[in-house]
C-alpha cells in the first residue's frame, strides 16, 4: 500500500516451482482450457486480496505487445513490452470460476496490449495518494 514513499520495506522473494506441481499446474490449466500464466495471475489475485484485505484487487500484467502485430511493428526495432493493469474481483466463488474470469479479463486486455503508459495514466484515478484503475475495457474510450 505504500508504493508512492520510499520503498524501504519492499522486499522480494523468489522459490522454484518443483518439477511435480508444475506439471500439475500444467495439467490443470489444460483441463480448464487456459494457460498457466492464468493459473498464476488467479493465484497472485489470491495474494494480493488476502495481504490488502479486498476482495476487488488490482495490479500490473506484462503483455509482449507483438500479438496483435499493430500497423508498422514488423518494422519497429526493440521489444514490445507493457504492463498494464487486471481488476479482478473475487467474490464468493470457486477457484473454477475466479480462473475462468482471470482468463476472460486477460483476453479483453490483449486488446490494449499497445496502450501508451500515457493512456493507461489517463485511465486510472487518483485518490488520496492511492491508484484506482478502472477497468480495462474503458483504456480506448
Amino acid at each position: 500500500m505504500d508504493v508512492q514513499r520510499i520503498g524501504n520495506f519492499v522486499g522480494e522473494f523468489t522459490e522454484r516451482v518443483e518439477a511435480g506441481l508444475s506439471h500439475t499446474i500444467r495439467s490443470q490449466a489444460r483441463r480448464l482450457g487456459v494457460s498457466a500464466a492464468t493459473i498464476f495471475h488467479t493465484a497472485w489475485s489470491l495474494v494480493v486480496a488476502h495481504t490488502s484485505g479486498r476482495n476487488d484487487v488490482v495490479f500490473g500484467t506484462v503483455l509482449l505487445g507483438r500479438l496483435q502485430d499493430g500497423a508498422g511493428a514488423n518494422k519497429a526495432l526493440g521489444l514490445f513490452i507493457n504492463t498494464l493493469p487486471i481488476r479482478l474481483k473475487l467474490k464468493d466463488e470457486g477457484a473454477s470460476a475466479l480462473i475462468v474470469q482471470t482468463q476472460r479479463e486477460l483476453v479483453e486486455l490483449l486488446h490494449h496490449e499497445q496502450a501508451s503508459l500515457a493512456l493507461a495514466q489517463r485511465c486510472s484515478e487518483i485518490r488520496g495518494g492511492r491508484t484506482s484503475f478502472r477497468h480495462v475495457a474503458e483504456l480506448q474510450t
